[in-house]
C-alpha cells in the first residue's frame, strides 16, 4: 500500500554554476546588438559566461505525494528542475547537472534546465533570475505545490504559476495565470518549455494535425513528414528542426525515449493553450553538437512545448485590467502504448479524476526577498510612506549591480525616484537613476538634463558599487541621446568614442565603429581597437570588418575561420561579414561554414 504522502517543502541543491559576464556597464538602452531590434530594458544583456563553473546554492521547493517528487528552483525563474519517481528514481526531464547559460535571445542567457516558465513572451528575460514564490496546499481537493511569479520589470505584466501534487496522482499539474494592472495594451505569449534527452531513440509522439515547420526555411504541412523526413524520429533529424502544430484542437503530445524507456504527456484544453513546439538542433549536421555547449558533461537535449498562442511569431493582446489563465499537465509515462488511445488519458478525464482543479488566483507570490525587482519595490513603499530613513540602505542595495536598472513596469517608480533625489545622502545616486529611468522612458529632454548635470560633476556617489562610474555612463548616455535625436552629431560622437575608451566598454566601443564605419573614417576605426577589452570577441568581429571593408577580405575571412567563436542563435553579425569577404574574392558565399559558430539558417527564429 502506497504511502499517503502529500508535502510541500523548501530546500536547497549546489549546482556547478557558469556565471555570466555583462555585455555592457551601461544600461540597455539603444542597443544595436538588441536581437528584437527593441530595447529589452531594463534587463541586462549577456556577453560570455566565465570559464569555469563554481558551486551555488539555489533555494528550491520540494514537492511530493506518494508517487512523485517534484523540485522546483525559485532563484532561476521558477522553473521545474526535475520530476521524478518516489519508487523508481526515474526522472523524467533532462538531467542537465549544471547551470550553464548560452547565447540565445533575447538576454543571450537560456538556460536547457527543466521546464522554463516563460511570460510575457518566449524565453522570459527573468527566466535565470530568482522570482517570488510561496507554498500552496488545499487539503480539501488533496493538493500541495509551490507558486512562482513576478511582476515584470519592463511592461508591468503579472504571472503566477502554481506547480502542484495531487493525493494518488502520477503527474504535475501547473495552473497559470498572466494578467495586466497596468492602463496600457501588450502583446503578450506564454511557453511552457521542457528540455529533454535527444538520441537516436527519441521519438516525438504528437498529433496527426496541420504544422509549421521550420527547417531551413518555413513550410506547411500535416504532421509527421516535411521535407522527406519523418519528424517523429530524431534520428531522421539532419539539421536544426522546428514545429509547431497549428492549427491544433487535440488535447495531448508527447515524447518518448526507447532504450531509457520512459517519456513525458503533455495534457491541456487547447481552447486555452493550443501551441505545440518540438525543437531540436539536430541528431546529425552542423549543429548537432549545440547543445553540448548547455551542459558540462557532453549531454544532447532537444525541447518539447505548450504555448499561447500556437505560433511563437505570432502574440495575444491584454488590455488594461485583463488576463489569461489556463491548466496544464505533464504525466511521466514509462510504456510507449500510454501515449497512445485508449491508453492516453484525456486532459477531461484526469480534471475530472482530480475533482477541483481551480484556475491559478490573480495574486502575485509572497515571498520574493531574493526576487530580482524587489528593491525597487521597496523604493516606492519608502516614497509612499514618506520613509526617507530608509534610504541609506535602499541605496546600498541599488547601487550593486544586482539590483538592475531602475523598471519601466512598476508604477510611481518616477515620482519615487524624484522624491529619492531630493533627500540625503543620497541625493548623487538617486538623480543618475532618475535620469536612466527619464531616458528609458523617452522623456529625453529631462534624462539630458539630469545627465549632464552628473556628466561634469562629482563622481563620488554614495552606495555605488558597479562598473564604471555615474559621472562617465552619464556623459555616455547624454552622446547617446544626441545622436539618437540627431543634435550636434560630430561632437556627440567624439563625446561617445571618449566614454567607450574611458570605461573600455565594448557595447560603446561597438557602437562608436558602426558609425564610423558609416563615415568611412577607417583609420579611426584601427585606432578604436586598442581600447577594447582582449575577452570581449566582439572586438576580433570588427577586426574583420575593417579588413573587409579596407579590401583585404582574405585576412578578414582568416580570422572569421580561425577563431574559435562562442555560439550564437538567432544572430548572423559573422554570417554576413563572411559573406561579404567572399563577395569581394568572387568566392561562393554559399554553405556558411560551422566554424562561424551562428544558426546557418538565417530564417530560422525557433
Amino acid at each position: 500500500m502506497a504511502d499517503e504522502i502529500l508535502d510541500a517543502c523548501e530546500s536547497e541543491i549546489a549546482l556547478p554554476t557558469y556565471r555570466t559576464v555583462p555585455r555592457s556597464c551601461m544600461p540597455p538602452l539603444f542597443d544595436p546588438n538588441d536581437p528584437n531590434d527593441e530595447t529589452i530594458y531594463p534587463y541586462e544583456l549577456v556577453l560570455r559566461n566565465e570559464r569555469h563553473p563554481a558551486q551555488r546554492t539555489y533555494r528550491t521547493v520540494e514537492i511530493e505525494n506518494d508517487l512523485l517528487r517534484v523540485t522546483v528552483i525559485p532563484d532561476l525563474g521558477g522553473r521545474i528542475f526535475q520530476i521524478e519517481d518516489r519508487r523508481t528514481g526515474a526522472a523524467y526531464l533532462h538531467d542537465n547537472r549544471c547551470v550553464r547559460p548560452v547565447r540565445i535571445p533575447p538576454r543571450w542567457s537560456f538556460l536547457s534546465l527543466g521546464v522554463e516558465l516563460n511570460f510575457p513572451y518566449t524565453h522570459s528575460p527573468t527566466g535565470t533570475d530568482p522570482v517570488a514564490y510561496e507554498l500552496v496546499h488545499d487539503d480539501e481537493a488533496g493538493m500541495a505545490g509551490v507558486a512562482v511569479g513576478e511582476r515584470d520589470r519592463q511592461w508591468g505584466l503579472s504571472w503566477r504559476a502554481e506547480v502542484r501534487l495531487y493525493r494518488g496522482y502520477r503527474g504535475v499539474v501547473v495552473a497559470v495565470r498572466g494578467w495586466n494592472d497596468t492602463v496600457t495594451r501588450r502583446k503578450i505569449q506564454w511557453w511552457s518549455n521542457a528540455a529533454q534527452p535527444a538520441g537516436g531513440d527519441t521519438e516525438f509522439v504528437f498529433p496527426d494535425e496541420p504544422m509549421v515547420a521550420h527547417i531551413g526555411e518555413e513550410k506547411r504541412g500535416t504532421w509527421p513528414v516535411m521535407h522527406g523526413i519523418d519528424l517523429r524520429y530524431h534520428r531522421q533529424y539532419d539539421r536544426m528542426i522546428g514545429t509547431f502544430h497549428h492549427p491544433s484542437t487535440a488535447d495531448w503530445f508527447g515524447i518518448y525515449h526507447h532504450e531509457r524507456q520512459w517519456g513525458l504527456l503533455h495534457l491541456a484544453d487547447p481552447a486555452r493553450l493550443p501551441g505545440k513546439k518540438l525543437w531540436s538542433f539536430g541528431h546529425t549536421g552542423i549543429t548537432s553538437n549545440w547543445t553540448i555547449s548547455m551542459t558540462r558533461d557532453g549531454g544532447t537535449s532537444c525541447e518539447i512545448q505548450s504555448g499561447v498562442p500556437g505560433l511563437q511569431e505570432e502574440y495575444v493582446t491584454l488590455g488594461p485590467g485583463e488576463d489569461l489563465a489556463f491548466v496544464e499537465i505533464w504525466q511521466p509515462v514509462d510504456d510507449r502504448a500510454e501515449l497512445d488511445a485508449p491508453r492516453r488519458p484525456t486532459f477531461a478525464s484526469v480534471t475530472s479524476a482530480l475533482g477541483s482543479v481551480k484556475d491559478a488566483p490573480r495574486m502575485l507570490p509572497a515571498l520574493d526577498k531574493h526576487a530580482t525587482g524587489r528593491v525597487w519595490r521597496h523604493l516606492v513603499d519608502a516614497w509612499r510612506a514618506d520613509g526617507a530613513a530608509r534610504l541609506d540602505d535602499l541605496a546600498r542595495e541599488i547601487g550593486d549591480a544586482d539590483a538592475g536598472w531602475p523598471p519601466t513596469g512598476y508604477a510611481d517608480i518616477a515620482q519615487a525616484l524624484e522624491w529619492a533625489q531630493t533627500q540625503r545622502p543620497s541625493r548623487h545616486l538617486w538623480s543618475f537613476m532618475r535620469g536612466v529611468h527619464a531616458c528609458a522612458t523617452e522623456n529625453r529632454d529631462v534624462a539630458r538634463s539630469i545627465l549632464e548635470r552628473i556628466a561634469g560633476g562629482d563622481d563620488r556617489v554614495e552606495g555605488w558599487g558597479r562598473p564604471g562610474t555615474p559621472s562617465e555612463i552619464a556623459a555616455a548616455l547624454v552622446s547617446r541621446i544626441d545622436l539618437h535625436l540627431g543634435m550636434n552629431e560630430q561632437a556627440a560622437l567624439a563625446r561617445l568614442m571618449a566614454a567607450a575608451r574611458t570605461l573600455r566598454d565594448g557595447t560603446l566601443l561597438e557602437e562608436s565603429d558602426a558609425r564610423l564605419q558609416e563615415l568611412g573614417r577607417t583609420d579611426e576605426r584601427r585606432a578604436l581597437l586598442t581600447a577594447w577589452p582582449d575577452d570581449d570577441a566582439r572586438k576580433l568581429e570588427v577586426r574583420a570588418s575593417i579588413e573587409i571593408d579596407s579590401g583585404s577580405p582574405r585576412a578578414g575571412l582568416d580570422l572569421l575561420q580561425n577563431t574559435p567563436w562562442e555560439r550564437h542563435h538567432c544572430r548572423h553579425r559573422r554570417t554576413n561579414l563572411w559573406r561579404a569577404a567572399r563577395e569581394q574574392l568572387g568566392e561562393p558565399t554559399e554553405p556558411v561554414p560551422a566554424c562561424l559558430a551562428e544558426d546557418p539558417y538565417e530564417d530560422i527564429r525557433g
